[in-house]
């Protein structure tokens, strides 16, 4: 979620809205069955800060579908380490990550930290 928020950067219509957010955590083509170890290794972090040890390719082509879907960007590193990985450019809008911004995890699916609309 946290990755999602910070891919809405120029999105069309602004960030998530509540409802997207909240379907966004329940997607589930995005949500996949892990070890516990796993999802600590791959927490919030995008496809240069993290891959899988097998399937690099069909992970990032996944990550680009669901981003597309929701109409979030990859940051410039993002949309390169896509194209070291695929060897294609990503379909994918290609914007600055939105940083500095509070998350809330314990309720992370309903709202940022001072986003109250």
């Amino acid at each position: 979620m946290k990755e999602a928020h910070e891919s809405t950067a120029g999105r069309l219509g602004g960030m998530l809205s509540p409802i997207e957010k909240k379907k966004f955590g329940h997607y589930t083509p995005n949500l996949t069955v892990v070890s516990k170890k796993t999802n600590r290794e791959k927490s919030y972090y995008d496809i240069v800060n993290w891959l899988p040890k097998l399937n690099k390719s069909n992970f990032a082509k996944h990550t680009e579908t669901v981003k597309n879907k929701w109409g979030l960007a990859m940051d410039p590193e993002e949309a390169s380490k896509f194209k070291e990985i695929t060897g294609r450019e990503t379909t994918t809008r290609v914007s600055p990550k939105l940083k500095n911004t509070f998350y809330c995890m314990r309720c992370h699916v309903k709202h940022s930290i001072g986003n109250h609309n």
